[in-house]
């Protein structure tokens, strides 16, 4: 944790001349620890004729909680005039699962994500995760987790992006071998997704 704030020092002299924030939210498939390219820096690669600025922060095994924390921390650190992000992207979810998480902690943790952004103008994105093909729990709990995301996207009316699928995550080509953690070719099918879902998004936002 310490480590990211201390890039965020860094970076954010540069963040003031920036049209459009972007602030990205996720657990080890976000920090690129197991990948030298990841989904948003692909992403900001993309983007660069929208002049748009990527913060991105992302800690191993993080669940839906820490992101709402982290995102919080860095609203009451910085003034609006400095931390001003038009989007905010959250991809968790899974370790909230394997953690023994309870499916509505977990709803209730994204929803204060979202919440917090509405509160502060910014649009949120969800990454959409559907754990059916992981065969570790009951169908019913990963049912119960599959669900939260479709219900907080109806709720707010907000959009979701693919993030973590069977048709993803059961093609062995998109990840390391443990279904869980994406490889290169993982993070640009990952980008495809979340790339369609901003454009659409910042077309609103215009």
């Amino acid at each position: 944790m310490k480590r990211l704030f201390l890039f965020l020092i860094l970076l954010f002299p540069f963040l003031c001349y920036s049209t459009i924030q972007i602030v990205v939210i996720g657990d080890s498939n976000t920090s690129g620890e197991f990948s030298n390219e990841t989904y948003h820096s692909i992403l900001e690669n993309n983007l660069k004729s929208y002049d748009v600025k990527m913060m991105a922060f992302g800690v191993g095994g993080m669940n839906s909680g820490g992101g709402f924390s982290i995102l919080e921390g860095l609203y009451k650190s910085f003034d609006k005039e400095t931390f001003h992000p038009q989007f905010g992207i959250l991809a968790l979810g899974i370790n909230d699962f394997l953690h023994g998480i309870k499916p509505e902690d977990t709803q209730l943790a994204i929803e204060y994500f979202i919440n917090l952004c509405l509160k502060n103008n910014c649009t949120p994105i969800i990454g959409k995760i559907d754990l059916s093909y992981l065969n570790i729990s009951t169908p019913d709990r990963i049912k119960k987790f599959n669900q939260i995301f479709d219900d907080v996207a109806k709720k707010y009316n907000i959009k979701l992006f693919d993030f973590m699928t069977p048709e993803l995550m059961n093609d062995a080509a998109n990840h390391i071998g443990d279904h869980v953690h994406l490889n290169s070719r993982g993070h640009k099918l990952i980008e495809i997704n979340l790339e369609k879902v901003f454009l659409e998004s910042y077309n609103e936002f215009k």
